[in-house]
């Protein structure tokens, strides 16, 4: 498994961040599924140091509203930035 397959949304961070130059991504998840994988994914990429500010709803202990679909958000960080771009294809 690659990285950008590993940490889809680090990779969708990116992409925002290429485009608008905010580090800041708030989003609305796409489906449950797309739910469990981000908060799947989230406390890696924070103990790497690649995202912070992590919205509360991201983290493994915080109650989830499956219906509908609420907002999530955190920063990337330079390292996370770096991180894809050491990574890209």
């Amino acid at each position: 498994m690659n990285i950008k397959e590993q940490y889809p949304i680090l990779f969708e961070a990116y992409e925002h961040y290429q485009k608008t130059r905010d580090s800041h991504y708030d989003f609305l998840p796409k489906n449950p599924d797309y739910v469990l994988n981000a908060i799947n994914a989230i406390p890696c990429l924070l103990e790497y140091g690649y995202v912070d500010n992590v919205s509360d709803n991201l983290l493994d202990n915080a109650p989830i509203s499956l219906s509908p679909l609420e907002h999530m958000c955190f920063d990337i960080t330079l390292k996370g930035i770096q991180f894809v771009e050491s990574g890209r294809e």
